[in-house]
């Protein structure tokens, strides 16, 4: 029988097959995991019209399991749909990005307050080793590490996540999980126009040794201001600096 903490390392896809065949959820299945990757990592533009027709060709997939598809992204805020204007990618704003900054700030210091509070010698193996291989995966990338190198990007967000598994609540972990992915968004936007070098190594550094050392107070500190740096970043470039949770306006 898994750990507790186990449950939250392992990948359970919600529409596997557990018996019976169901070719119609898979199709679906398929087709989310398509367009959503492409949504997230840039390949589809912020705000593209999202045309059935093209997307059969581009996916190979029939109209039926795109348009459900389209459906569970719009439920994600991936996707817009308005009336007869057919499906649009989610256009990046400035106004989305406070929005989801505060959002991301409230759930993950609350997730990393938790995870400090009922952590196991495990879970502080889990942050310790996830954080050592993203450090290794930004030192081979060097520069590219924030740009295009898909091994990094994969690696920072299992430092993330690993912050948050001892949490204590799935809900919970998987609602951090899913707006760091819409936070992604506004960061690749970010690096394709960042001409400063940011100290990102440093800032994972300290927030995990304030996290092993169990000081919950400089531990969400830090992680809040490491969220609020890529928003105000992004802020910057689409014409407004995002205000945190807890900044007055």
């Amino acid at each position: 029988m898994k750990s507790g903490m186990s449950q939250f390392y392992a990948q359970k896809d919600a529409g596997a097959d557990e018996g019976g065949e169901r070719p119609s959820a898979t199709l679906i299945d398929t087709a989310y995991a398509l367009l959503r990757s492409a949504i997230l990592n840039g390949r589809i533009e912020p705000g593209a019209k999202l045309k059935i027709d093209a997307l059969q060709r581009e996916f190979a997939l029939s109209s039926s399991p795109l348009r459900e598809a389209l459906n569970r992204l719009g439920a994600e805020g991936l996707v817009t749909a308005v009336g007869r204007r057919g499906f649009h990618a989610a256009p990046i704003t400035a106004v989305e990005l406070t929005d989801l900054t505060n959002f991301r700030i409230v759930l993950e210091t609350g997730a990393l307050r938790a995870s400090i509070a009922n952590g196991t010698d495990e879970w502080e193996a889990h942050v310790a080793g996830a954080y050592y291989r993203l450090d290794v995966a930004e030192g081979k990338a060097g520069s590219d590490a924030r740009g295009g190198n898909q091994n990094w990007r994969d690696r920072h967000k299992d430092f993330h996540m690993s912050l948050f598994a001892a949490c204590g609540s799935r809900r919970l972990f998987d609602a951090c999980s899913e707006m760091y992915d819409q936070a992604e968004r506004y960061r690749r936007h970010s690096m394709v126009q960042r001409n400063q070098e940011r100290k990102g190594r440093v800032e994972h550094q300290q927030i995990m040794k304030s996290a092993l050392a169990r000081d919950a107070k400089t531990a969400t500190t830090l992680l809040r201001d490491h969220i609020m740096q890529t928003a105000e970043h992004v802020g910057k470039l689409l014409g407004r600096r995002p205000k945190g949770a807890g900044e007055r306006a």
